[in-house]
């Protein structure tokens, strides 16, 4: 049996699932979700998603634990069967051997929220891209200091790097007695996801700009999954929304400043995978 210690929001607990999902799998051994570290305005939040139904107990003794936030081979060598892992796992590094498998898991439970409105346009548009701004909690101390905000300059030299990068001349050809020959631009379609929509609406505005009103934390999640682009915050609510993409040429651009201390900043290195962008 492999334990994993949840704590934090719905990104860090979507880290720690997968976390023990690559090691259940690598001892074909259950699965178990300690909740005991969940209190106050942390709830338990994986029970939205389909494919999330593991057992969850209280009590266990931690006996693996996360030394330092870059990816740890040496902490990983630690983990057998039986081991309680304690620790945010913020690195795709730690379960390579699931990646083709947590996409398919992850389908919200309960889409009687889902706007399908949102949905059918991400889906018909050949060059969507999630634009995630976090604000909220990171507005208030003392995650203010720890993550810093994002301010509307990285989101603009994202979206015009997304459009220098993405937009392309599409040829058509019609007609059967008379072939016509036109030229279309196909340029990026921008939907913006945010805990704070009244902001993002005053800030963000144009014709390439389509709004997404706040619902559950699985369906916005998934939403932004089906975008075939992402912007991400600093945040691992945004990390997952690009990281569940299914576009074989995703484009996602993601803040070198993941944490607002630039002492803190180092930590970060494992956390933004390699073929991402950074502004």
């Amino acid at each position: 049996m492999i334990t994993v210690m949840l704590m934090g929001g719905m990104g860090n607990q979507l880290f720690q699932w997968v976390m023990g999902l690559e090691h259940s799998r690598r001892f074909n051994t259950e699965l178990v979700l300690d909740t005991t570290h969940l209190r106050g305005k942390r709830s338990y939040a994986l029970d939205q998603w389909e494919g999330i139904n593991e057992r969850t107990v209280t009590g266990s003794q931690r006996s693996v634990t996360e030394q330092t936030l870059p990816y740890s081979q040496h902490t990983v060598n630690q983990i057998s069967d039986g081991s309680v892992l304690q620790g945010y796992w913020q690195s795709e590094k730690y379960f390579t051997s699931v990646q083709n498998d947590f996409r398919h898991l992850l389908v919200p439970r309960d889409k009687s929220f889902m706007n399908m409105d949102v949905f059918n346009a991400i889906v018909k548009e050949p060059l969507s891209v999630s634009v995630h701004v976090r604000r909220g909690d990171y507005l208030v101390s003392p995650h203010r200091e720890f993550h810093g905000v994002l301010d509307m300059d990285y989101y603009t030299r994202s979206m015009n790097l997304m459009k220098n990068k993405l937009t392309r001349i599409e040829t058509r050809r019609t007609g059967l007695l008379q072939e016509k020959v036109t030229e279309e631009t196909v340029a990026p379609k921008f939907f913006v996801f945010s805990d704070d929509p009244e902001w993002t609406r005053s800030n963000f505005t144009g014709k390439d700009i389509v709004h997404v009103q706040p619902s559950t934390e699985s369906i916005d999640i998934y939403l932004m999954g089906m975008c075939k682009n992402a912007i991400v915050a600093n945040s691992s609510f945004s990390w997952w929304g690009a990281q569940l993409a299914k576009n074989d040429g995703q484009m996602v651009v993601a803040p070198y400043k993941w944490f607002g201390k630039p002492e803190d900043r180092g930590n970060a290195r494992d956390i933004v995978p390699e073929r991402w962008f950074r502004q």
